[in-house]
């Protein structure tokens, strides 16, 4: 079984990015869309390179509080060189009985996978296929 986290453009324009994330991990697989700023995507690319440098935690918040969200926090890595990503993701999109959702967990990965995603981020509304990010927990 693989775990990721996987970014995705569904839609783009000069300034709006519709962005799906897709996040598989322990049995648990789940997607949401949410509208942000391209400058948003900018954004956590620079806070990767600088984590990746600084190893200083960040947090990354894309969506409204109303309809989608998405908001990433980056702990600061384990003496085995392993990122904790908290997740808070919410939808008032999912095929549930009261169509809106709210989920909370946790992943790991490593650090070279956070840089990976810093750099390859930028490109995200360019991009042909996903970027994916491997999760080891």
């Amino acid at each position: 079984m693989s775990y990721f986290i996987r970014f995705e453009q569904i839609y783009s324009d000069e300034n709006l990015i519709e962005i799906l994330v897709s996040i598989s991990i322990r049995g648990l697989s789940l997607s949401a869309s949410c509208y942000t700023q391209i400058e948003k995507i900018f954004e956590l690319s620079e806070k990767c390179e600088k984590y990746v440098s600084s190893f200083s935690p960040f947090e990354w918040f894309v969506g409204s509080d109303e309809y989608a969200y998405i908001n990433m926090y980056i702990h600061k890595f384990d003496n085995l060189g392993h990122v904790r990503i908290d997740f808070d993701v919410f939808s008032d999109k999912m095929p549930t009985d009261f169509g809106r959702m709210k989920c909370s967990f946790s992943a790991k990965t490593e650090l070279g996978q956070l840089d990976i995603l810093g750099k390859r981020i930028k490109s995200l509304s360019e991009a042909a296929k996903p970027l994916e990010i491997i999760v080891i927990e």
